[in-house]
């Protein structure tokens, strides 16, 4: 009776698959999974979530069967998958993805250090490494903050393809100006992924980008009613430097329009005009803001309405 109590109990766990690279038994990377498993995944769970698990490894799945079908089985049907994308191995990723396209919850890790491609490096991923003890600790506190994360019943997956997805349903709806937001949007992560190719940008430039991206999807969010204007500053301007050339700004600014919000990204400055401007009117503004010390371009978007 006590035998049959044991296996209903298992039952009731939750399953977790960790997906990652294996290696050859006694290779480097087998080791690395090994201690990834044993040290920062089962210790976690473990720990702190007794009894609420049960975690599976490719290499570990003892049913008989094509282990093939049983991975894609677990992807799409386990409860929590944590996925290690160190070494950026293709099964690892092809994993990933088929996890991404059924929306389940899915925790992303990898080796301290490594550089993260680019289509995955905007959604939260947990670093660890095993040099030192503090790496350790820090990443068995991440990755339980995260599975008390995704275990919360309001918690909501977020990953490309349902951003891409997103994307797709807003096309569909779009208005004129949120489509021109959108394109932005699009060209501003063209632009990211090609710095992450390339990875020759300093860090001022790759800051600028990330400013850009950050402002578009602002606007997005809240999409304007007016004229737009962006003022950008010299990438060298300190920021005690940048924040009295604001403040001159908007006072200058207020010389020739009363209703404008203003906010700051960056060495860029994003002015939402709360009302059309004529022609001449948007002229005056602009010239006013070039030659104001320190003003490098100025920038207008003009958006349709629908």
């Amino acid at each position: 009776m006590s035998e049959v109590k044991t296996k209903t109990s298992e039952t009731k766990k939750k399953s977790c698959f960790v997906v990652c690279p294996i290696g050859a038994e006694g290779s480097t990377t087998r080791r690395h999974a090994d201690w990834l498993l044993h040290e920062i995944i089962e210790h976690v769970l473990v720990t702190n979530f007794p009894d609420q698990f049960v975690v599976v490894r490719a290499d570990k799945i003892d049913q008989p069967g094509m282990i093939d079908a049983q991975i894609i089985g677990h992807l799409l049907d386990d409860d929590l998958v944590i996925a290690d994308m160190t070494e950026l191995n293709p099964n690892a990723f092809y994993e990933m993805g088929i996890r991404h396209m059924k929306e389940l919850p899915i925790i992303h890790m990898f080796k301290k250090g490594e550089i993260i491609p680019f289509d995955v490096k905007l959604y939260r991923a947990i670093p660890f490494d095993y040099g030192d003890p503090t790496d350790l600790k820090a990443a068995r506190a991440d990755l339980t903050r995260a599975l008390v994360a995704v275990l919360d019943p309001d918690y909501k997956p977020d990953n490309p393809v349902i951003r891409a997805r997103g994307v797709v349903k807003l096309a569909e709806s779009a208005t004129p100006e949120s489509t021109i937001i959108q394109q932005q949007l699009n060209e501003v992560s063209r632009r990211l992924a090609s710095v992450e190719d390339r990875q020759l940008l300093s860090i001022s430039e790759s800051s600028h980008v990330i400013d850009e991206f950050e402002m578009q999807k602002f606007l997005q969010r809240f999409p304007p009613t007016a004229t737009t204007i962006v003022v950008r500053f010299s990438p060298s301007t300190q920021d005690d430097q940048l924040n009295n050339m604001i403040s001159s700004l908007e006072g200058a600014l207020k010389t020739v329009i009363t209703k404008f919000a203003g906010y700051r990204f960056g060495k860029a400055f994003l002015i939402k005009l709360q009302s059309e401007p004529s022609a001449p009117e948007l002229l005056v503004i602009t010239n006013l803001l070039r030659s104001i010390a320190g003003v490098s371009a100025v920038n207008v978007q003009q958006w349709e309405r629908s």
